[in-house]
């Protein structure tokens, strides 16, 4: 959230937020704000850092706000999983993922070079989950129920290449009827706010 001294400004400062590097850029999304508790609220914003220049530029928004969540890269592909939001006063789990094709990003300087974001259906709602992506597919690991942290030993894969079927159109964003997720079988011990890396060997 902070920046060292003499470093690139960093635009937003969100506790929470859920990060992802690939190809020279570092992306960080949502998060939530500083607020006391009655008043957090999550955030859609996304950023990327680049280090060739130096700099922190922003990119679309995410199409629901979320904290919490976890994120890893498929190739150019950002994938954003589950995390959490204030509905109505409650704090409710997302269950969904939102998925950025950052080589369509032509031009950071105009809008009409930016890619859009694409929301896929997930089949449990979970926040603080690991994320990791290993030969083209996401794992999501793990994480909680939302308010009462009641931890999860499901574990859940998305295959990139095949992981949409249909879509539904509600208003201006396109949803994933059927997102092809694959239930695996689950961690030995429940678990949410843990890490996940993949080692390809």
């Amino acid at each position: 959230g902070g920046e060292r001294a003499g470093g690139p400004k960093h635009v937003k400062k969100p506790a929470q937020p859920s990060a992802g590097a690939t190809a020279g850029l570092l992306v960080v999304c949502g998060g939530r704000n500083s607020a006391p508790y009655d008043a957090l609220q999550a955030l859609s914003c996304v950023e990327c850092f680049e280090p060739a220049a130096f700099a922190w530029r922003p990119l679309p928004s995410m199409l629901q706000a979320r904290s919490s969540a976890g994120a890893a890269f498929v190739g150019s592909y950002l994938y954003v999983c589950g995390g959490s939001c204030r509905i109505g006063g409650h704090m409710q789990v997302r269950a969904s993922a939102e998925c950025l094709d950052l080589s369509r990003r032509r031009n950071m300087d105009s809008k009409a070079g930016l890619p859009a974001w694409e929301l896929l259906e997930m089949p449990v709602g979970c926040c603080f989950g690991a994320v990791a992506s290993l030969a083209g597919k996401v794992y999501v690991c793990g994480g909680s129920t939302g308010r009462s942290r009641v931890p999860l030993q499901d574990v859940h894969r998305l295959d990139h290449f095949h992981r949409v079927s249909k879509i539904k159109t509600f208003g201006d964003s396109q949803v994933a009827e059927r997102s092809h997720w694959q239930a695996l079988p689950p961690l030995r011990a429940q678990r949410f706010g843990a890490s996940a890396a993949a080692v390809e060997f």
